[in-house]
């Protein structure tokens, strides 16, 4: 159940999800619907993923089929209201009834952690009792192991995974989730707004990725930087230099095959698999002119930019 935001009713939710599985049919590189899955190499970690404001799963298909490339199964559910189809129904992000569907944010989370235990249930075998009667995820039995978890998620996707993980107004939904993330990826993200809250590290602390351009007009850099201060445990800033808010994560930018290299080897590494370390996360982006990483207590320093006109937000986070 929901409050929608702008009827302040409450309903039940429905989250069509987007699965994407490493397979040995089709061409190589390239996505191949209902394809038969790679059992025989499995089961592989599991990455959940959100998505942004008048977005979609789809729209992010460069990075996403880059971690199964990599060897992951990327499970990504459609919110309800934030959705590009949603929007559009509704007139577009910059009219009245558009902007509402925003306030369905503070929601997500929860879509999250439901995912979550959806996925595990169906990894074991077990199809959960509350699923719709179209859905049929049991080829992830054998396929994905959900114990090996990340959550990753984009502009207010990374805000839901922010407050899922970090934020102590979802501490009880977080602390009853049947898995816990030990990759956590925040990428052009922050605290989500409006809900008070203080921010940081549960115990234990996940392994932490904040990827953020400097130039970013719709997810501003101070705002990430907050976040990462917050953080306790193992963290990691990655800074992009001149790029747009989405360009990095759907492949329009020079700093986007950065992020596909220091975002899978991140996982690797918090997950323990294969010889990631924090040395190969340094070779991603040694002589890089695009993007810089750094870890430890504080963010990098960054100028904070000045907050936009309402008008230059909707093109700043434009797909």
């Amino acid at each position: 159940m929901a409050v929608n935001p702008a009827t302040h009713q409450s309903s039940p939710r429905t989250l069509v999800t987007e699965i994407r599985y490493p397979t040995l049919a089709g061409a190589n590189g390239t996505e191949t619907s209902n394809a038969p899955p790679s059992i025989r190499y499995g089961p592989y970690p599991v990455v959940v993923f959100a998505h942004g404001f008048n977005t979609d799963p789809s729209t992010y298909k460069v990075l996403l089929d880059s971690w199964v490339s990599a060897g992951f199964v990327v499970v990504a559910p459609v919110f309800p209201e934030e959705n590009a189809a949603t929007i559009t129904s509704l007139g577009g992000p910059d009219s009245y009834l558009g902007d509402m569907a925003e306030g369905d944010l503070p929601n997500e989370p929860g879509d999250l952690a439901f995912v979550v235990s959806q996925v595990l249930a169906w990894s074991q075998g077990s199809p959960p009792a509350n699923t719709g009667p179209s859905a049929d995820a049991s080829f992830l039995r054998g396929l994905a192991n959900p114990s090996d978890l990340a959550l990753a998620g984009q502009s207010d996707g990374g805000d839901a995974v922010a407050g899922l993980v970090f934020g102590a107004h979802y501490q009880g939904m977080y602390g009853a989730m049947p898995v816990h993330p030990r990759a956590v990826l925040v990428l052009s993200g922050a605290e989500i707004p409006g809900i008070p809250s203080t921010y940081g590290s549960p115990t234990p602390a996940p392994d932490t990725l904040v990827v953020q351009s400097a130039t970013d007009q719709c997810n501003l850099p101070q705002e990430s930087t907050i976040l990462y201060n917050t953080l306790a445990g193992p963290k990691w800033f990655l800074e992009l230099d001149n790029a747009t808010h989405l360009g990095p994560y759907v492949g329009n930018s020079p700093a986007a095959p950065v992020v596909q290299r220091v975002t899978t080897d991140f996982i690797d590494m918090a997950l323990g698999r294969g010889s990631a370390s924090p040395s190969t996360l340094a070779a991603d982006v040694a002589g890089s002119t695009v993007a810089s990483l750094s870890s430890g207590a504080a963010a990098p320093p960054i100028t904070p930019l000045q907050e936009p006109s309402p008008s230059a937000v909707v093109q700043a986070c434009a797909p």
